[in-house]
């Protein structure tokens, strides 16, 4: 490739990628990241949310209705004027629930998203079909399934590899690249984490034209 044709792409198009975080979640309670119980997902209006709700693969497939609740309600695991986030409740097939943060949702009554606030789901399902409607304790309580997510940026156009690195590798946890169904085990405290994919677009795509 020439270095005019780069000098070009650099110039004209990088400036029109849109950068996004994919994360991704596995619902389940044998393979819920450790990192989440305890840490917050940093995410930018922007970003993708993936909650992967897991086949049964042989094993007891786990019935949840996730919802956005407050404070509150996420820290002692019970609803109270929940909002209905999404549900897993297929046995036999991996599905996922997907939003993206944003500031205005083009979907009537979807949810808006500001920058320095932090959002809240749970689900206080117990994992058993009977037990799908339960409002209090359940997967929440008894396993940790519950969600702090903290917005704490703007979409950007562009991101360096070294603030990817800086961001996915805060606080001794290490985000990797997987596939539905693998385990995957990073970071300083060796957490097993089946977690958010922080793979950018722009960065895959300046790479390949310009590297």
């Amino acid at each position: 490739m020439s270095s005019s044709w780069a000098l070009f792409l650099l110039l004209f198009v990088a400036p029109l990628v849109s950068c996004r975080n994919y994360h991704d979640v596995m619902w389940n309670s044998k393979q819920f990241p450790v990192a989440f119980k305890t840490t917050p997902i940093k995410v930018d209006l922007g970003d993708q949310l993936t909650i992967i709700c897991p086949k049964a693969y042989g094993m007891t497939y786990e019935y949840a209705k996730l919802y956005w609740v407050g404070e509150t309600e996420w820290s002692q695991c019970w609803l109270h004027e929940p909002v209905w986030l999404g549900v897993c409740a297929t046995e036999n097939y991996t599905t996922e629930v997907k939003l993206i943060f944003r500031q205005t949702n083009p979907i009537p009554d979807g949810m808006d998203f500001q920058v320095g606030k932090t959002y809240y789901i749970i689900s206080t399902s117990t994992g058993d079909i009977e037990g799908i409607n339960q409002a209090v304790g359940g997967l929440c309580k008894y396993h940790h399934m519950k969600l702090a997510i903290s917005v704490v940026g703007y979409e950007k156009q562009s991101h360096s590899k070294s603030e990817i690195t800086e961001k996915n590798f805060a606080h001794g946890i290490g985000y990797e690249i997987h596939e539905v169904g693998q385990l995957v085990s990073s970071g300083h405290q060796n957490f097993t984490l089946l977690t958010t994919t922080s793979l950018l677009f722009c960065t895959m795509f300046l790479s390949g034209v310009l590297f």
